[in-house]
């Protein structure tokens, strides 16, 4: 199972190396087309540049791919007009020990290719000069080595920024607005000097960088509490009792409803997760606005109470609103009863089986590993939503492999191509797809892919 990443989306080309899914964006391209129009050299010097860029830009990338990796993220990388980036969502909070260290893979992977050109060179001897083997062997170290050098400033978006950012005392927002801060002072700078030096093209690119932080500089704050508020969650998600309480005090000084009862869900959750029905009832009792009845329903089936999963039933039957259906569903997991999910959801009203219902539904159940009720409501959920995103059919997918409905599948995978769904990394690697890839049709399938 999958979720939306960035070389999913966006548009460019698409292929895996080494199990990263890989995206070069248009804008790539553009710029390509910039260094030609304003080079002195031929095209076929260009295109030798273009293609020293490309490859060095990827391995600057795997490099960052391969220290998020570790940390047991599932990285994709995007290379665009401005270098390139790889996106990554680790299950836990990393330390800032940890992202500098994956902030410095890349400039050490590119680094490491320099220097393995350089030692060729000192090995096989100098190329024949102004050959494209001499251009291309120079564009490799220089690119590689000096603009390795020069992507260690501290400038964000650039590596040397995000080491600079988890360097910085404080928050982490305010550690990233600092960050922000100095970027576009140093940025500016340096932008002007290389301007000033006739380096338009290199500084319109830094100018470009530096636009990227003057969000987080007009971010209120307002913005940063919400920052505060988000590090939290995820804290919470890495189980992080500290947080819980942020996220609860939070809570109570919120004044819109609808926030006010969303927080209150995550800390009632998170509670209930760690066996602790205790702070989950204290919490309920000190904030009764932000629990609403199917809270205090779920609150009492880890209690133990006979009658609460009958009465969050009554909830989704009535109601049908997405947090009855979130409790319920949660309830039912809890008490060891999730094969009843599917029949209750496709009874109840049809508030309760919007297409964004379904999903949380679908989504818990899968990854808790009720594969057979996640396969039901997934199915309920595309018979219901047939025109839903390539990515809920490649879900429902996955949970019919692991409940063992391997035909089907493939008619899912199948549907999901046909709607955009085209990554192959995904296909030969996630796990949940393994009990199908002795299917007949799974080879026809992919080839359709590459």
């Amino acid at each position: 199972m999958t979720s939306a990443s960035a070389a999913s989306g966006g548009q460019g080309l698409r292929f895996s190396v080494l199990g990263f899914p890989v995206r070069i964006d248009w804008s790539f391209f553009m710029i390509a087309l910039l260094f030609a129009l304003s080079s002195p050299d031929g095209p076929t010097f260009v295109l030798v540049l273009m293609i020293v860029i490309a490859v060095s830009v990827l391995v600057h990338e795997l490099g960052h791919a391969f220290a998020a990796r570790s940390l047991g993220a599932e990285p994709s990388i995007v290379i665009n007009g401005l270098g390139g980036y790889t996106a990554y969502r680790p299950p836990e909070q990393p330390t800032r020990l940890e992202a500098i260290g994956v902030a410095m893979a890349g400039p050490l992977a590119g680094a490491c290719l320099g220097l393995l050109v350089l030692m060729g060179q000192s090995i096989f001897g100098d190329p024949v000069p102004n050959t494209l083997m001499d251009y291309a062997l120079r564009m490799a170290i220089g690119v590689n080595i000096g603009w390795g050098l020069i992507n260690l400033a501290p400038v964000l978006p650039l590596d040397g920024g995000h080491v600079l950012e988890q360097l910085l005392p404080g928050s982490p927002s305010k550690r990233r607005r600092t960050a922000a801060i100095v970027s576009v002072v140093l940025g500016s700078i340096a932008g002007f000097w290389l301007y000033r030096a006739g380096h338009e093209l290199f500084a319109v690119m830094l100018a470009m960088l530096v636009i990227t932080n003057v969000p987080t500089l007009r971010r209120s704050d307002d913005g940063d509490l919400s920052m505060e508020l988000d590090e939290a969650l995820t804290r919470m998600r890495s189980g992080d009792a500290a947080a819980a309480d942020e996220v609860a005090a939070a809570a109570k000084v919120d004044t819109d409803r609808a926030r006010q009862v969303g927080l209150g869900t995550v800390v009632v959750e998170f509670h209930l997760s760690r066996g602790d029905v205790a702070a989950a009832r204290r919490f309920a009792d000190e904030l009764p606005s932000a629990v609403p009845p199917p809270l205090h329903d779920l609150i009492d089936v880890y209690g133990g109470h006979r009658d609460a999963l009958t009465s969050l039933s009554r909830e989704v039957m009535t109601a049908g609103d997405a947090l009855s259906v979130r409790c319920a569903v949660h309830g039912f997991l809890a008490a060891r009863r999730a094969d009843e999910v599917p029949a209750l959801l496709a009874a109840a009203p049809e508030e309760a089986r919007r297409l964004g219902v379904l999903r949380d539904a679908h989504l818990r159940l899968h990854h808790d590993r009720s594969y057979a009720p996640a396969a039901a409501v997934g199915e309920l959920m595309v018979r219901t939503h047939p025109d839903a995103e390539a990515l809920t059919w490649y879900n429902v997918a996955c949970s019919m492999a692991r409940a063992g409905r391997t035909r089907e599948a493939v008619g899912y995978l199948q549907r999901a191509s046909e709607m955009g769904w085209n990554s192959v990394s995904d296909l030969d690697n996630d796990p949940d797809l393994a009990s199908v890839r002795s299917e007949p049709d799974w080879m026809l399938l992919r080839s359709n892919l590459v």
